[in-house]
């Protein structure tokens, strides 16, 4: 849901992600739980945050007469899946090998953060087979 507004949000907005959830789940955990990630592929520059209770993924296109980048686009997201897949197509405009280095990039920022939940798990946990050789 994309959110062109902060509003008004519930108190589990601002819960830390349990074991259920999945990174195209998780919320945004709470105040600066995140790294802020940054990626530029020349002249563009995306931006993905926390900002509770929402996400924000921010591009920004470097202008040469001014000499500083210029935000062309924001928008905030309920969800952090959400968010990225806004990056990631945002990336398409640059290339299939833009695309390829954010969603590397991403991933790698993902396993960095404290609040970051493998899924699915790599080693899931093993349970008993019921014994049907009676």
């Amino acid at each position: 849901m994309i959110h062109q507004s902060p509003s008004q949000s519930s108190s589990e907005d601002n819960k830390p992600p349990s074991a259920n959830s999945s990174p195209g789940k998780m919320r945004s955990p709470g105040p600066r739980s995140f790294t802020p990630f940054v990626w530029q592929y020349g002249r563009q520059l995306i931006l993905l945050d926390s900002e509770p209770p929402h996400w924000v993924m921010a591009e920004l296109h470097f202008d040469d007469d001014r000499c500083q980048y210029v935000e062309v686009r924001r928008a905030c997201y309920e969800w952090s899946g959400e968010a990225i897949g806004a990056a990631l197509s945002r990336a398409l405009a640059s290339g299939e090998a833009a695309v390829e280095e954010l969603a590397k990039r991403i991933n790698e920022w993902l396993r960095a953060q404290p609040h970051y939940i493998e899924w699915p798990p790599t080693n899931p946990p093993v349970t008993a087979k019921p014994d049907t050789a009676r």
